[in-house]
Order: C-alpha cells, then structure tokens, then sequence
C-alpha cells in the first residue's frame, strides 16, 4: 500500500520524472525488504526487520528531498 501511495503524486499531477523514477526504484527495494522478513527464520526476523526499518528512513527522506528539489526546480 505504502508503495502505491507513493505513486501518486506522479499520477496526480504534483511530481515530475525525477520523483517517479526514486519513487519506483526505492519502492521495489522496499518491497524485496519486506520481503525478507515474511521469509526469513526466527534467527533472521530480527535483522531483517532492522534493515527494513533503516531503509525506511532512506526512503522517506529520498522521496521528501526529490519532491523539494522538484519544487524549486533544480531537477
């Protein structure tokens, strides 16, 4: 769900190519880490949940900073 929010924007008239382009390829990384923690082990969950979450932090702050770059125009 969280992955076809961030498609929105795009869709939505409020974000350009650059957002787009960031929005698919970390959408699909955060995807594939998710992943990792319906399959992992009882060993692994731990750590599999722990990248998930730093990822995240990435990610959030990737999508922020391209809408604000794309808002001033310097993509």
């Amino acid at each position: 769900v969280l992955v076809l929010a961030a498609m929105l924007p795009p869709v939505l008239g409020f974000a350009g190519v650059g957002y787009t382009v960031v929005a698919a390829v970390t959408g699909v990384a955060f995807v594939v880490l998710a992943r990792r923690i319906y399959v992992a082990d009882d060993n692994g969950t731990e750590r599999a949940a722990g990248d998930l979450f730093s990822f995240s932090l990435l990610y959030l702050f990737l999508l922020f900073a391209i809408l604000l770059a794309e808002a001033m125009g310097a993509v």
